[in-house]
């Protein structure tokens, strides 16, 4: 299990609690699955690699994939062949590594107990740690737009750092959310929140330094991720599947439509008009959006012991898998 799942499931808990006052066959070992989407009505597998730790995340850039390996920090793979990937070159973080986003020769790291750090990839064979910064929750997730990074950092909210200088990211906004904080996309001045019990906020960044809630809107899950397609915010919602939102008006964001899941909806990838939903034993789900009102199921691909994220680039899908727990 993730260090993000593990998050998810811990504060999901604490808030219910406070209410009461290439394999083929799925297999334990933790790593990835890359699948072709290219006919997203028949998911095709290409290939599954393992990695050395747990994988909680992945993300795909110019012929590299990164991993965010638990244990064993960021994995940095070859994907020139995506039937064949291979792993170039590793560099260990201090914490868990639980989520990971890509801009240009840079990493970033959402590092649970350690805060965000910053991977220089100019010699993918051997990534170097150039910066970092602490944040005072745990990081689960980032997005990166311009000159800043936007951490998802549970029980603080949304943290904003400035990495115009990666040898030296600092803290420069923060806005605490109601809830915890495990998800976050980022489109011009728009920063989008899963906060789980507390649903999806909406967040003006304009300001860095000084982020400002717009609206929100609950959901009848919990809200564990998110991804922006046009005005649309698409929400991995546990339990209750995927929840289509229109933030067109971000004061005023409103449910559209959704389409619940077999199994327990952790994280969501879009491309086009498709959704593309991490479902946990339930595996990839593949949804249609052409009608964000009412969304249809197209393609369900399982064949893992737990989807726990998704990212999509171009006609491949690479979901991240964790080990089965005893």
């Amino acid at each position: 299990m993730s260090p993000r799942t593990s998050a998810v499931l811990l504060l999901t808990l604490l808030a219910a609690l406070s209410t009461l006052g290439c394999a083929v066959e799925a297999s334990s070992s933790p790593g990835l699955q890359l699948i072709d989407v290219s006919d997203p009505t028949r998911p095709a597998l290409l290939c599954d690699l393992e990695t050395p730790g747990g994988a909680a995340d992945v993300a795909i850039g110019d012929a590299l994939l990164c991993v965010a390996d638990t244990t064993r920090g960021l994995q940095v793979v070859d994907l020139s062949e995506p039937a064949r990937p291979r792993i170039l070159g590793s560099v260990d973080t201090p914490g868990g590594a639980a989520a990971v986003a890509l801009a240009g020769e840079l990493a970033f790291v959402a590092d649970t107990t350690s805060g965000l750090q910053l991977i220089d990839l100019s010699d993918p064979d051997r990534p170097t740690r150039v910066g970092a910064v602490d944040t005072p929750g745990g990081s689960v997730d980032v997005a990166v737009s311009g000159f800043h990074a936007f951490v998802a950092d549970t029980t603080s909210g949304l943290q904003v750092v400035d990495v115009s200088n990666p040898a030296q990211p600092k803290l420069v906004g923060a806005l605490d959310t109601p809830g915890g904080a495990v998800g976050v996309a980022v489109s011009g001045r728009l920063a989008c929140v899963a906060d789980t019990t507390s649903g999806l906020q909406v967040i003006d960044v304009s300001d860095p330094a000084n982020p400002v809630l717009l609206g929100s809107v609950d959901t009848p899950g919990g809200a564990t991720g998110v991804a922006l397609l046009g005005t649309l915010a698409c929400v991995a919602d546990t339990t209750f599947g995927l929840q289509v939102i229109d933030v067109a008006d971000p004061a005023r964001p409103a449910l559209l439509g959704s389409i619940d899941t077999p199994g327990g909806a952790t994280s969501v990838a879009v491309s086009g008009e498709l959704a593309f939903v991490a479902d946990t034993m339930a595996g990839l789900q593949v949804v249609d959006l052409s009608d964000p009102v009412h969304p249809v199921l197209l393609a369900t691909f399982d064949r893992w012991s737990s989807a726990e994220s998704v990212h999509v680039a171009g006609t491949v899908a690479a979901v991240s898998h964790g080990e089965i727990l005893p």
